[in-house]
């Protein structure tokens, strides 16, 4: 199962957000609690299970059961995104990368000017 998305990056208290919140989650091998090893190079970042990860996937019960939720809001790992208004996220088993999206990437390089 191969999964892209597109979807404004969060802002809390002026720091980036990343908010993934569903039940397709599951199935790409990321249910609750699952440690997360995440990895920032070349301008995204990468997110996959590992046994001694910092970060956790957790969850929240919801109509349709409990759904997987994985919330970064660290500036530090967010910072090469953090410019840009939103992110594309794909996604594969055991596997999501976020990068800038090709309009954020085009609307960022406009407003820099030439």
């Amino acid at each position: 199962m191969n999964l892209i998305v597109i979807q404004p990056l969060g802002r809390n208290r002026e720091i980036p957000r990343l908010w993934l919140e569903s039940q397709r989650l599951n199935r790409l091998g990321f249910p609750p609690g699952t440690p997360l090893e995440i990895r920032s190079q070349s301008g995204q970042l990468t997110l996959k299970p590992a046994i001694r990860g910092e970060n956790h996937v957790s969850s929240r019960v919801g109509p349709g059961g409990r759904r997987p939720i994985i919330d970064l809001a660290n500036q530090s790992l967010l910072s090469s995104l953090a410019d840009y208004p939103e992110v594309k996220i794909l996604a594969s088993f055991e596997r999501i990368q976020v990068s800038p999206s090709h309009r954020a990437f085009v609307i960022q390089r406009s407003n820099e000017g030439p």
